[in-house]
């Protein structure tokens, strides 16, 4: 009987850790296309920080229930820093740790939070990019923000919630690649 009893508390714990675990959300935006050798052989360093608190990518709250949170399948500033590294480097950048000129992208926000009632949800997506280049005289600070809603009936869907998280990064990082201040910034290197 005490074997029973021991099994079904290891059983419920078991089911609950389960319930509460980080769910992977797939991050992978895709940039535009850009001209090549915008550049030509210039030299940069690129580092991309996540400042924020908490790492996970999606929030589904429901009243009188735990969060249901998803992480990124891949840490979201790893993933930045390897499609900047490609796009940099088909724009004519050479990269280099150790260099003059750097640029270094902070990630302050990425959040889809969702409200998610029982004939309904609503769901906001907030990103903040803090851009940051310096050269061997002065130095450019760029916040790019995006924002976006959506609601609909019955429960949210994940793959639409991912597609849509995705392309709102995508177009963030697309702004700032083609924001002719940073441009101008990245070529004033000595």
């Amino acid at each position: 009987m005490k074997i029973v009893i021991f099994n079904i508390i290891l059983l419920a714990f078991v089911l609950s850790s389960c319930a509460n675990q980080e769910k992977q959300f797939i991050i992978a935006p895709e940039l535009g296309a850009l001209s090549s050798d915008t550049y030509h052989g210039q030299q940069l360093s690129l580092k991309v920080i996540d400042m924020r608190a908490s790492t996970h990518i999606a929030q589904i709250l429901t009243d009188n229930e735990a969060a249901k949170l998803y992480s990124s399948q891949s840490p979201l500033d790893s993933v930045i820093s390897e499609v900047m590294n490609k796009q940099l480097k088909v724009q004519g950048i050479e990269l280099a740790s150790q260099t003059e000129s750097s640029l270094e992208i902070q990630i302050d926000n990425a959040l889809i939070t969702v409200q998610q009632e029982l004939m309904k949800y609503d769901a906001t997506s907030k990103i903040t990019l803090r851009f940051i280049i310096k050269n061997s005289d002065k130095t450019l600070t760029k916040t790019f923000r995006s924002t976006t809603t959506s609601n609909g009936p019955f429960s949210s869907d994940i793959a639409v919630l991912e597609r849509d998280f995705n392309q709102q990064l995508s177009n963030l990082l697309n702004q700032a690649l083609n924001n002719a201040q940073i441009q101008r910034h990245i070529r004033k290197q000595k």
